[in-house]
């Protein structure tokens, strides 16, 4: 079994975080700081799963600051903890950005009706 709609899971090989830091260590650092936030408890348990599933990752080309993958993504290019995902992964291509559709070239997945896809 492969990825839907020409997808070759490139959002999952090598993605960045928006987050403060310049290297792996810093980010995770800062992800550390957040999960453990008593006032960040809506947020908590996605952090914590990031905290486990990241694994540092070469740098994206066109991309300043650290990449990861995740230890979920099997060799199928399908996750191995779909049900279990946190929001950035289950949300993608539009959580955080505003758009629905993916940035990957070649892939034609969209996360909204096919009308809005084939208009984007």
């Amino acid at each position: 079994m492969t990825a839907p709609n020409g997808c070759e899971s490139e959002c999952c090989r090598a993605f960045p975080l928006n987050l403060r830091g310049e290297t792996h260590e810093e980010q995770l650092k800062y992800l550390m700081s957040k999960a453990d936030d008593p006032g960040n408890a809506y947020q908590a348990r996605d952090l914590r799963y990031m905290l486990d599933m990241l694994i540092p990752a070469a740098t994206l080309a066109g991309r300043e600051g650290p990449a990861w993958t995740c230890r979920h993504l099997l060799d199928s290019g399908l996750c191995g903890a779909y049900e279990a995902r946190p929001a950035m992964c289950s949300g993608y291509p539009s959580y955080g950005r505003g758009d629905q559709v993916c940035e990957h070239e070649g892939c034609d997945y969209c996360d909204v009706t096919p009308v809005v896809c084939a208009l984007a």
